[in-house]
């Protein structure tokens, strides 16, 4: 009987501790492309859906050419592009953008200063102030404050190989970036205030500038990502909230057959 109470009270423990350590971590927007939809699988959030335009401005499905062999959309950088379901401003607070990628783009886009060759997160209005992707083959933020100002890493992540990019705001001004798990730049200042983080388009940018890539697992979390949580959906360690399920899974299975006893 001691041994059983200790079991269940480890687990429960266990569900404790992953819920307060990870409820400020709330994943609020999930794009997995795996059926072919850019519908949010967030299991709790904004349900911010991707809406596919139609015709051949549609990105192509790839059911296996995303990560690990799952699903993916494929922008062939002349007119493909997704919009999100309404206009989503993650503001000047804590916030982390997530995504992979494959390009073999390494250009450097000397159209409108603020769009990068390979844009994942723009903007086609005139309100345009805040962008994300790969320019020169570097991960790189965009940002308007008195003018464009520009944050970029220093891997080529334009091989044609796939990479995990990761993209951090914090509310003190600052950007951090990651490259398949592995920190790019820290503290970069950010020069908010003049323009929001605004996301309108996905795949097509002021100009217009499209992007040549494909894209999966398409994150938005509300919160700044430390270090340890970059690595752990990098290297394929289940959501937060699939943990707390299993746990408690384990702790209701455990009571049922104590009562069937």
């Amino acid at each position: 009987m001691a041994k059983k109470t200790i079991i269940l009270s480890t687990l429960l423990l266990c569900l404790l501790f992953l819920r307060s350590g990870y409820v400020h971590a709330e994943l609020v927007v999930h794009w997995t492309f795996d059926d072919g939809t850019a519908q949010d699988k967030a299991a709790a959030g904004v349900t911010l859906n991707g809406i596919i335009p139609g015709g051949s401005y549609t990105p192509t499905y790839l059911s296996t050419g995303g990560i690990n062999g799952s699903g993916a959309f494929r922008f062939d950088g002349s007119d493909d592009f997704l919009t999100p379901s309404f206009v989503y401003d993650m503001g000047n607070g804590d916030w982390s953008v997530s995504f992979w990628i494959k390009t073999s783009d390494t250009s450097t886009y000397y159209g409108y200063e603020g769009t990068p060759a390979v844009s994942v997160i723009g903007d086609t209005t005139n309100a345009v102030g805040f962008g994300v992707g790969i320019e020169g083959g570097k991960a790189t933020l965009t940002h308007f404050y008195s003018g464009w100002r520009t944050i970029s890493g220093s891997t080529n992540v334009a091989n044609n190989i796939g990479h995990y990019l990761t993209f951090i705001h914090h509310s003190v001004g600052k950007v951090d970036i990651y490259v398949d798990g592995n920190a790019e730049i820290l503290g970069a200042a950010s020069y908010d205030g003049q323009y929001a983080y605004v996301i309108r388009d996905i795949g097509r940018s002021y100009d217009p500038k499209y992007a040549n890539m494909t894209l999966d697992d398409f994150r938005i979390y509300n919160h700044a990502l430390s270090s340890t949580e970059v690595s752990q959906f990098v290297v394929g360690v289940p959501e937060p909230t699939s943990l707390i399920a299993l746990l408690m899974a384990l702790c209701f299975f455990y009571l049922g057959r104590k009562n069937t006893k």
